[in-house]
Order: C-alpha cells, then sequence, then structure tokens
C-alpha cells in the first residue's frame, strides 16, 4: 500500500512540473521583474513576481507552433521610454492587457537588411536572451532568471 501511494506521488508531481512552469526575469538593478507562466501551450508574460495571472499587466500566448530549439525571449529594460520591452518570436497573441504605454511587447524580431530576423537590438547592455530549450540565459548584460 505505502508503495502505491509513492507511486502515485512520484507520478503526480512528475505531471505537475510538466504543465506548468514557471521562470522570473529580473532586471540587473532588481527593480523590476518579469514573470513567465506556461501551462502547456499557452504562455503567460506578467509584469511583476506574480504567483498566478494578474488581471492586469500580462499577454496571454500561443506557444504551440514554436520550435522548441529556437524557443526564447528577448527582453532590454528601460528602453526607449518602457519599463522593458519584449519579444517572443513566432507566439500568437491570445490576449493583450499590458499598458503599452509603459510595456513594449512584439511577436517578431527585427529584421536585418536582407530581411533576416536578428536578435542584435537585443544584445547590449540591460538586455537579456532566456532560452527556453536550454532554461538558461544566453545573453546576459542586464538581469537574472530563476525557475520555481
Amino acid at each position: 500500500m505505502l508503495f502505491r501511494i509513492q507511486i502515485i506521488l512520484m507520478l503526480l508531481s512528475f505531471v505537475g512540473c510538466q504543465s506548468r512552469d514557471v521562470v522570473y526575469l529580473t532586471s540587473k538593478d532588481k527593480s523590476s521583474t518579469i514573470t513567465i507562466l506556461i501551462k502547456g501551450n499557452m504562455r503567460y508574460i506578467i509584469n511583476g513576481k506574480k504567483a498566478k495571472v494578474p488581471k492586469v499587466n500580462f499577454v496571454k500566448l500561443n506557444i504551440e507552433n514554436i520550435n522548441p530549439l529556437g524557443d526564447a525571449l528577448q527582453v532590454c529594460w528601460d528602453e526607449d521610454g518602457y519599463f522593458w520591452k519584449l519579444i517572443n518570436n513566432n507566439a500568437v497573441i491570445l490576449e493583450n492587457r499590458l499598458d503599452t504605454g509603459k510595456f513594449f511587447f512584439d511577436t517578431e524580431l527585427p529584421k536585418d537588411q536582407r530581411g533576416i530576423p536578428t536578435q542584435k537590438d537585443y544584445v547590449k547592455n540591460n538586455c537579456i536572451v532566456y532560452d527556453f530549450h536550454r532554461k538558461e540565459l544566453l545573453f546576459d548584460a542586464g538581469g537574472n532568471s530563476g525557475a520555481e
């Protein structure tokens, strides 16, 4: 009986870890945090450190068509008059409740003169690139990441 309970608890914890991930991205000066909640093919980008989706200051995305090997977030803090600018390339916006005067969000990387998507605007001071496949920062000149 005890063995069955242990197996059930192990399976429940495994399923729980797979169905919901949380990542926190924090600016270098620790004044700003972005929470990323992932539930299956849905991703929520939330301003602030949150345990659940609030009523405002979030974007709900469908990420089912993003290639897992290229799934990344590009973030710059205190850029062009925004608290943060963030790109999740190839995501589909289902709901955007961000204050667009304070936060910039896009689903398409800028393109170079040849029309090729580039991260160059996000590989500079006060910016990070977070890779979901590797679960780590690929470029860090201005932030930290953590997961739960």
